[in-house]
């Protein structure tokens, strides 16, 4: 019964009213919610004939496999078959309705009237509930505390499940509990959580605010990009006609952790492939990463990315934000949001720069697909992502667009369903040909590196290797 999320919601809110409403001294009010059971049973003791006029807590157990780190606002429990818990600190540690009420004090409070960035919001009323926890007498929990920040937010509890950064991906459908993919526990149904109407509309607010997006019957499709303090994500929302009411919240926070150590360590990539597209890049070959939807194509890139040699100059031309930000990396880093205007327009404008590579995002269609081309064709180191079942595929769009030239040229980079690199691709004696890459030292550096490093990590880790380059 614990876990189940929403009947605990249904009973602390019903205890909050009720207890809002009792005849009973504001001190009592303030126990029953710090340690319901404890002061209704003293209270019982001492005040008999006041008994009746004070509301029962309701029994919430605290399910057992309650784990998590401390701060943290949250923990998973992998339940039955497929799927986990979400299970908020505040269950975990018996606080659910101090947690509650502290979340309902701390809604509406601002900075100051007219700031409505989340991240100043957020740290503010980090604040403001120290201080309630102070002036209540109540111990400092750091989890307890972010639990009830987020929750006084339209975003939980999204922006909680955001702040792990193994879970690379949030998926939900009106009517069915989320789906998430994690870097340890895999691919997970959160068995405890629902999205209904209420939650989808939430998230539309977001897509609402954003001066670039529209989300209405006319345009049922959008994406937006969401930005908090270190959580940085981008949500994908659908709605009808276009399909029923549904979520994708891509976790660009996870890209710090998924380094090419990782993805080699976890059996995604060989070493050799890496120093193949990375090496591929430096010589000014077109590459290409090509696969289904949720492939790991914009991961593969932003690791590579990291990688290059320090000081060069990357462009980045995205619909939405897709990669880390790479000035971290040792890299100079400018991003363009091609929004108002076509990423080739901003391509013209953009090679006076003199960039040592473009990233161009993901190709959509034949105005993408021509930027990327007109960059190869200017002589830039491009990089992109794309998707096709396969080389040949692959082709056959780009020729209806008359641009098979620059995939003839081009590194392919393959990506399976299942997210590892299947191999990489180019075009030699009429037929698309896999290349065996062969060991060198990049490769074995790669190989040798552990797989816990971050982006930024491999980033230093290489450093040696391009200054012997020169």
């Amino acid at each position: 019964m614990s876990a189940d999320l929403a009947l605990v919601e249904e009973m602390t809110n019903e205890f909050l009213r009720t207890l809002s409403a009792a005849s009973i001294p504001p001190e009592w009010k303030l126990s029953l919610i710090a340690d319901p059971w404890g002061s209704y049973d003293r209270f019982r003791k001492k005040r008999p004939r006041d008994f009746l006029n004070m509301p029962i807590p309701p029994r919430i157990n605290r399910p057992p496999g309650c784990g998590g780190e401390d701060g943290a606002p949250f923990s998973w429990r992998p339940s039955e078959g497929k799927s986990v818990l979400f299970l908020p600190r505040s269950l975990c540690v018996g606080a659910v309705i101090l947690v509650k009420f502290l979340a309902a004090k701390l809604e509406g409070n601002y900075p100051d009237p007219e700031t409505r960035d989340l991240t100043e919001v957020l740290n503010y009323r980090e604040r403001l509930a120290r201080e309630m926890l102070r002036s209540w007498g109540l111990p400092r929990d750091e989890g307890l505390i972010r639990e009830g920040v987020l929750r006084s937010t339209k975003l939980w509890p999204f922006l909680a499940i955001l702040l792990d950064d193994r879970v690379t991906e949030v998926y939900a459908s009106v009517g069915r509990s989320p789906v998430i993919d994690h870097l340890d526990l895999g691919r997970r149904e959160v068995a405890n959580l629902k999205f209904d109407d209420a939650a989808f509309f939430k998230l539309k607010t977001i897509a609402d605010s954003s001066p670039f997006t529209i989300l209405d019957q006319l345009h049922p499709s959008a994406k937006v990009d969401l930005g908090v303090g270190n959580i940085r994500a981008r949500i994908s929302l659908d709605m009808d006609p276009f399909s029923p009411p549904s979520v994708d919240i891509r976790n660009l926070s996870a890209l710090r952790s998924l380094s090419i150590p990782r993805l080699i360590s976890g059996g995604y990539l060989d070493p050799r492939d890496a120093s193949e597209l990375i090496r591929g890049l430096v010589v000014g070959r077109p590459t290409l990463v090509v696969g289904p939807t949720g492939s790991g194509k914009t991961t593969l890139c932003n690791a590579i990315l990291s990688c290059l040699p320090p000081g060069w100059r990357v462009l980045s031309v995205e619909l939405v934000r897709e990669i880390e930000d790479k000035e971290n990396h040792g890299l100079m880093h400018q991003r363009f949001v091609a929004k108002n205007r076509s990423k080739e327009d901003i391509l013209i404008d953009l090679l006076h720069r003199n960039p040592d590579l473009a990233f161009m995002g993901e190709i959509l269609d034949k105005s993408h697909a021509e930027a990327f081309a007109s960059a190869a064709d200017a002589g830039l180191r491009t990089l992109a992502t794309t998707h096709a079942r396969d080389p040949d595929s692959l082709l056959r769009r780009w020729k209806r667009w008359h641009l098979a030239e620059t995939v003839l040229e081009s590194n392919l980079a393959i990506m399976g369903r299942n997210r590892a690199l299947l191999g990489i691709f180019r075009f030699k004696s009429d037929k698309f040909i896999r290349i065996r890459a062969a060991r060198d030292e990049l490769s074995d550096i790669l190989s040798s590196l552990p797989g816990h490093l971050t982006n930024r990590e491999t980033a230093e880790a290489l450093i040696g290797y391009w200054r012997r380059q020169k």
